[in-house]
């Protein structure tokens, strides 16, 4: 016991006092974190306090335990330093804490991404807080290191102490074989370590747990039943769709897999060309309205697949003895991309609604035969935990193409079927933006009565009392059948029907030449080229009215009235 002589001391001893000295300056630089955790959120200070309890919550909530079990354990291992003696048992007072550093360890390191990405951003957008930080950089206790170099030192003590006990057990053996604390020592060094892996394994799943959000933000229409505390991410495939009698878009959609521990999210590519010309002016107002609101997302989602539902995992392999024929015909048609007909798997499901087997047959975006086998071995195995069966390796089968009933059509997904089938669906999305078959009555109705007081109704050619929407069809001008000279006179046409209408005055007859009712519109479409006579009105130098009347005068009319006046 008594004072630490270096010259003196054992080499057992030196190593235990280095761990002596290594926790107390570890639980300094705790409590210099704590004091500056004290001072922010301090509301008696010029200003109030520097951080709001959210902000305070998220930065400094997760270190206090860790910085009191660490203050215990400090206690003990001074205390043994002070009655130092080669048979002092230094392993027990680890295994005394080891529970306490299982507690308090994982909700710090899981986060601590998290903790530091807030501290920066406080930092940057707090401008008090910033200053703060840089006048406690200058304190002794915190050595001229930032809050976030501080803040990193509780992920690092756990393998520092687990070296520490390593030599110390080195040096204990080498002293003693059959010392005492070895037995001891061991058994704190495998705690130490199944405490390490303990927080490798929750931060892989609290990273997993994570990642769900993302992939909820990253896809459009995605369920929230998807985020869920039981599940987590594994992995991620992108692939594109074979035809098959069961499909979940279509032949040649490209597809993304998010494979989970308990689901498969089925996510398709959105195709963002010509976006903006498909939408409808009150869509396109809005989304240019709401810019900063709405979020681009590249993928939309189609559905998910249980894997309790999942039945059997098809590897589509090549074989020899398939035909010929069809095998060369594949291999021409996928010729002209990456992969080939072996990056081919099927997923065989029995979904609960209908309880009918269906088989999606999907070509992978891989680099290797070997990465394709990695995935299909990754579903099987969760698979097998979701089932709790022992055989994940009996779910995998291999089939060849011919097999599946796989035809060298079917195995073409190049882009030019793709570009065939978002052309029939755009061509689906342009016809009812554009349909004009289904125009409510009341506006039907609305254009007849705006109409009307140009042209009542009058008979047609068939006896028929013709209405206003007649006159708006007689109007109408197909571009396919008109040329330069006879859409000038069909204008011409139309303007004179309106002006050659009954009115209250009485009914006019007009020359020949103007008179353009004789027959139905469509007769008098290239009429001039068969009547040598026929002259196209000049829009310029039309008659007006008081000319024709004086071509035809008619006693008691108003273009009798006319004349005698202007021969008077």
């Amino acid at each position: 016991g008594g004072v630490f002589d270096m010259m003196t001391a054992t080499p057992r001893q030196q190593v235990f006092h280095e761990f002596v000295t290594t926790e107390t300056n570890y639980v300094s630089i705790l409590e210099c974190i704590s004091k500056i955790s004290t001072e922010a959120e301090d509301p008696s200070q010029q200003g109030g306090a520097l951080l709001d309890q959210q902000e305070m919550k998220i930065i400094f909530e997760l270190l206090p335990p860790i910085l009191k079990v660490h203050s215990d354990m400090l206690k003990k291992l001074v205390e043994a330093e002070a009655t130092w003696s080669e048979n002092k048992i230094v392993g027990s007072i680890i295994l005394e804490f080891a529970d306490d550093l299982l507690k308090a360890y994982p909700p710090f390191v899981n986060f601590f991404e998290r903790t530091k990405n807030h501290i920066q951003e406080c930092d940057r957008k707090n401008p008090r807080f910033h200053a703060f930080l840089k006048k406690c950089e200058r304190r002794p206790e915190c050595s001229r290191q930032t809050l976030t170099e501080l803040m990193i030192r509780p992920v690092q003590r756990l393998p520092s102490i687990s070296l520490l006990l390593n030599d110390l057990l080195k040096h204990t053996r080498k002293g003693n074989a059959g010392h005492l604390d070895c037995m001891e020592l061991e058994r704190a060094l495998l705690k130490i370590k199944e405490v390490m892996t303990h927080l490798n394994e929750e931060k892989r799943r609290t990273e997993g747990q994570i990642h769900i959000f993302d992939i909820y933000s990253e896809i459009e229409n995605c369920p929230a039943s998807v985020v869920s505390s039981h599940r987590s991410f594994v992995c991620r495939a992108d692939c594109i769709e074979v035809a098959a009698e069961d499909a979940l878009c279509g032949k040649g959609y490209e597809l993304t897999l998010f494979l989970f521990t308990d689901i498969i999210v089925v996510a398709k590519r959105k195709n963002t060309k010509g976006m903006s010309m498909m939408r409808s002016p009150s869509t396109a107002s809005l989304a240019a309205g709401q810019q900063h609101l709405l979020q681009n997302k590249a993928l939309k989602f189609v559905t998910v697949i249980h894997l309790s539902a999942v039945r059997r995992l098809v590897d589509v392999i090549d074989s020899e003895d398939c035909d010929s024929t069809v095998m060369s015909m594949a291999s021409t048609a996928t010729m002209a991309m990456p992969t080939t007909n072996s990056a081919l798997v099927a997923i065989v499901c029995r979904l609960t609604e209908d309880l009918r087997e269906r088989c999606y047959t999907l070509q992978l975006v891989v680099d290797s035969a070997e990465d394709k086998l990695t995935f299909l071995r990754t579903i099987c195995r969760h698979v097998s935990n979701t089932l709790c069966r022992l055989d994940p390796d009996q779910l995998l089968v291999r089939l060849s193409a011919r097999d599946m009933s796989l035809e060298a059509s079917d195995l073409n997904v190049s882009s030019f079927s793709k570009a065939l089938s978002s052309f029939h669906k755009t061509k689906q999305k342009v016809g009812r933006a554009f349909s004009f078959n289904k125009t409510p009555n009341k506006l039907k109705r609305a254009v007849s009565t705006v109409i009307s007081p140009m042209g009542s109704a009058r008979l047609t050619m068939d006896g028929r009392s013709s209405t206003p929407s007649d006159s708006m069809r007689e109007l109408r001008i197909e571009s396919s059948r008109t040329t330069p000279l006879s859409s000038r006179a069909n204008s011409v046409q139309s303007c004179v029907d309106l002006m050659e209408t009954e009115s209250p005055r009485g009914s006019k007859t007009f020359p020949k030449k103007f008179n353009f009712i004789q027959e139905s519109p469509k007769e008098q479409f290239g009429s001039e080229n068969r009547d040598p006579g026929f002259r196209t009105p000049n829009l310029c130098s039309r008659p007006s009215f008081r000319d024709k009347f004086r071509a035809r005068p008619r006693a008691g009319t108003l273009g009798a009235f006319t004349r005698k006046n202007s021969v008077n």
